[in-house]
């Protein structure tokens, strides 16, 4: 037997059920799409983009101690009230000299700013490589921020690279 639009309405009707007609289910379809991209909007907008540039600008010696001038670029969007840098320096044979923690806070949101690090009992011309380890802290006025390490785009204009 071949079933015809009469026989599926007489059988919907029959079980209480109402078929769409094609034209209108894709309708609602598309409103559907439509409700869903407008609730997922608010969420993509609110991470923001960018990212938080440093770079190694200029290394000083100063009597025993090195001097690290870095530049922060903040393309983020976000202010940083705490960043803790965990930065590992090797020599120029690849060998670990040490293991310190700089304090790079407050990052001013959209802004760019020089902190100057200083390098105890050692010389400029030691250093080889710098290793951004981790971040120790990231943090914004309501807290961590996330994804803070990935944000992160390092860059060196010294014969010391910088990277992560």
């Amino acid at each position: 037997m071949m079933w015809t639009a009469e026989h599926r309405s007489t059988v919907t009707s029959r079980i209480g059920l109402r078929a769409a007609p094609v034209a209108q289910r894709g309708w609602i379809g598309l409103l559907l799409a439509i409700a869903l991209a407008a609730f997922a909007a608010p969420s993509i907008a609110a991470a923001p983009a960018g990212t938080l540039g440093i770079e190694l600008n200029k290394l000083e010696q100063r009597d025993r101690s090195c001097l690290a001038y870095l530049v922060f670029r903040n393309e983020t969007g976000l202010a940083f009230d705490a960043v803790q840098l965990d930065l590992v320096l090797f020599d120029r044979d690849e060998l670990i000299l040490r293991r310190l923690t700089v304090d790079a806070a407050p990052i001013a949101r959209d802004k760019t700013s020089v902190k100057i690090f200083e390098i105890p009992d050692m010389a400029c011309d030691q250093l080889g490589r710098v290793l951004l380890n981790d971040l120790a802290r990231c943090e914004g006025a309501s807290g961590p921020i996330d994804g803070c390490l990935e944000r992160i785009d390092l860059s060196s204009r010294v014969a010391a690279a910088l990277f992560k």
